[in-house]
């Protein structure tokens, strides 16, 4: 597969420079299997804009986000985002699930689906396997014991990202996940995540850690 040209409006997840939860949730994934012909994965991803694969690259850096940080993301208000989301999902490139929750409900929990799989291996022009995209672990994130954290984490870098979108000069023009920090120092550095802020020729690179007094140190 051959990676296209590349576009300057798909900055956030391409740009290059140089917790643990104690007490673990059970959650329930309302996310059904689904299978697709290769004609149906093509028509779906040959329908896809730049801001769909924009959503696509942001959910393979940081694996899940919700409805309302997708929105903070890329779209102009909630209801569209809402409203491209469920044709996304319909296609296959999105998939989604609710964490159980005992009173009330959580909003939904989307991550790559099969085709988003598909469109983000032909982007960066590797295969699914060396990228590390299988859907069954993305799945397996509705189950996971982090995945408190990893949505307080991403929510922080949504907000900013909306309130820089909101701003005449200020951009959010960089934002990699722990997994990415990790494998950039090799693990010398662990921090949630890595945002950079540019803003009138001004440059901020900054590390964020999220702590919540949830971890024993002792």
């Amino acid at each position: 597969m051959t990676r296209p040209l590349r576009d300057p409006r798909i900055r956030r997840s391409e740009e290059v420079w140089g917790g643990r939860v104690v007490r673990p949730t059970r959650f329930v994934t309302r996310t059904l299997p689904r299978s697709r012909s290769s004609a149906s994965m093509l028509h779906s991803a040959s329908a896809t804009t730049r801001r769909d694969l924009q959503l696509c690259l942001d959910l393979f850096d940081h694996r899940v986000l919700t409805t309302r940080h997708i929105f903070e993301l890329c779209f102009p208000s909630l209801r569209r985002a809402q409203r491209r989301l469920l044709i996304l999902q319909q296609r296959g490139i999105v998939d989604r699930f609710r964490p159980f929750r005992s009173l009330g409900s959580y909003p939904w929990h989307y991550i790559l689906g099969d085709v988003g799989i598909e469109i983000v291996s032909s982007w960066r022009g590797a295969d699914r396997k060396k990228l590390g995209l299988h859907l069954d672990r993305l799945r397996a994130m509705a189950h996971s014991p982090r995945l408190t954290h990893l949505i307080e984490a991403n929510a922080f870098f949504c907000r900013l990202a909306y309130l820089c979108r909101s701003s005449s000069g200020t951009r959010l023009v960089a934002w990699w996940s722990e997994r990415r920090c990790v494998a950039e120092w090799r693990g010398m550095v662990r921090p949630d995540g890595l945002g950079r802020l540019q803003d009138h020729g001004v440059d901020l690179r900054f590390f964020l850690e999220l702590d919540r007094g949830t971890e024993n140190f002792s």
